[in-house]
């Protein structure tokens, strides 16, 4: 009973309003939801890379360069983080998919296989001229 006692009234007696903290003047709005539910999900998102450990700087360095599309770039960031929804990795996740590569239709889906092996994905390097062994 003695710290409700304790706990400190409001003086200025307003009433009370609804008040959402996504957002600088207080109001709620779906983007501010939609961007605070996407940074609670990557704080607990592991980003461990599953295709290279100690990717020097260097090489992220040509990849950002590279004269392709950002969303060709972004892609292969997002596979080199293990991000990326291939089917190998919705699999794991749960999902039942059993179907092959969606570019080639000829492999099992994984990133190792989008990134490198993907005879499709190729011709998207091969125009970028992008040595891999640098």
């Amino acid at each position: 009973m003695e710290k409700i006692l304790c706990i400190h009234l409001n003086k200025t007696h307003l009433p009370d309003r609804w008040a959402w903290k996504g957002e600088s003047n207080g109001n709620f709005s779906m983007k501010s939801r939609y961007k605070r539910a996407m940074r609670e999900s990557w704080e607990n998102m592991n980003l461990t890379p599953d295709l290279f450990c100690d990717v020097p700087t260097s090489f992220w360095k040509s990849v950002w360069k590279l004269p392709i599309l950002s969303r060709y770039k972004v892609m292969f960031w997002r596979a080199c983080l293990g991000i990326i929804p291939t089917i190998d990795e919705l699999e794991r996740r749960g999902m039942v998919i059993n179907e092959p590569c969606v570019m080639c239709e000829e492999s099992p889906e994984n990133a190792f296989h989008l990134l490198f092996e993907c005879h499709e994905v190729q011709n998207v390097w091969g125009t970028a001229r992008f040595d891999f062994s640098s």
